[in-house]
């Protein structure tokens, strides 16, 4: 903790807690879907499966992959 505030007050002021949260808050489904985009590509996503799903359910889940 000490080592993030002294670098906070050497590079920026430090943000006060209900500012960031009001940060955090703002933030969209929107925002979250743009982001995920540039950040991952689902050629290289891998589905892992749990238990023993159905085929459907295993269908169904690539298909949602699939539409990232």
């Amino acid at each position: 903790m000490a080592g993030w505030h002294g670098g906070a007050l050497l590079y920026r002021e430090a943000e006060s807690f209900p500012d960031a949260l009001a940060k955090v808050r703002s933030v969209t489904a929107s925002d979250v879907r743009r982001v995920a985009k540039r950040l991952f590509d689902p050629r290289r996503a891998h589905l892992i499966v749990v238990g023993e799903p159905s085929s459907r359910d295993a269908d169904e889940s690539r298909k949602k992959l699939a539409a990232l």
